[in-house]
């Protein structure tokens, strides 16, 4: 997506969150959140993508933190949420492959950036599909 001027905000508040996630040490996520707005201040433009930005917020973040991986606890939180809600909500989708599909789908709406109670209600609502070309899907599956 191009960036447009809703787009500065929350680049900045990614990087508030990346450096606070990144480390504790109030003196590093400061030099890292420093370091990041500059880098959204450099890069923004109506010509860039917001997911380059964001990329390099986040190389900038992790090289003065020094933390590889500032998201890794909220990853893990996330596999365990979708851990428990597979084992909770798969029961109700259809044992077949449109039902494999349709369960996957609804696993898409599991994301750490949303409130986890929003993502158990849309998991629990079942999907249901605009355009279902799972037959068709599965035929070429079954040739592949």
């Amino acid at each position: 997506m191009k960036a447009v001027d809703e787009c500065y905000p929350c680049l900045c508040r990614l990087v508030e969150q990346a450096a606070g996630l990144a480390t504790a040490d109030e003196a590093v996520r400061s030099e890292a959140v420093a370091k990041g707005l500059q880098v959204v201040d450099d890069n923004f433009c109506a010509e860039a993508l917001t997911i380059d930005i964001a990329t390099k917020i986040h190389r900038a973040v992790k090289e003065i933190s020094g933390n590889p991986d500032p998201y890794r606890r909220m990853k893990d939180e996330e596999i365990r949420l979708s851990r428990e809600l597979s084992r909770e909500v798969a029961p109700s989708y259809p044992h077949d492959f449109r039902g494999c599909l349709a369960l996957s789908a609804a696993g898409n709406a599991i994301d750490f950036f949303r409130n986890p109670d929003d993502i158990k209600n849309d998991m629990r609502g079942g999907v249901e599909f605009c355009i279902d070309d799972s037959a068709r899907f599965a035929d070429r599956l079954s040739r592949a």
